[in-house]
């Protein structure tokens, strides 16, 4: 019988990413003892949307066997680029 939860093999409790990469990006990946996972769950949850926001990620890894592993991650959105100008006349 297992009585091991799934472990985390990649996890990183905090990562920052650029505002226009795509959270689904960012992936944790499970093992368990008798083979992988039987599910992952993802929940999001979004603070403070705006220049400084973040998703705070929840992840639940459910065995065949129903152990469970919950881990949480802050996910980071920053925007990294300064603004362009654009549509700027000419010189006169």
């Amino acid at each position: 019988s297992d009585l091991s939860a799934p472990v985390a093999i990649d996890f990183v409790p905090e990562v920052t990413i650029s505002c226009d990469t795509d959270p689904s990006s960012v992936t944790v990946h499970f093992t368990d003892d008798c083979g992988p996972p039987a599910s992952i769950e993802i929940s999001d949850f979004l603070v403070c949307p705006g220049c400084h926001e973040f998703i705070l990620r929840t992840y639940t890894a459910t065995d065949e066997c129903g152990n469970v592993t919950s881990l949480e991650q802050i996910i980071n959105i920053r925007d990294f680029d300064a603004p362009v100008f654009s549509d700027v006349p000419a010189d006169i």
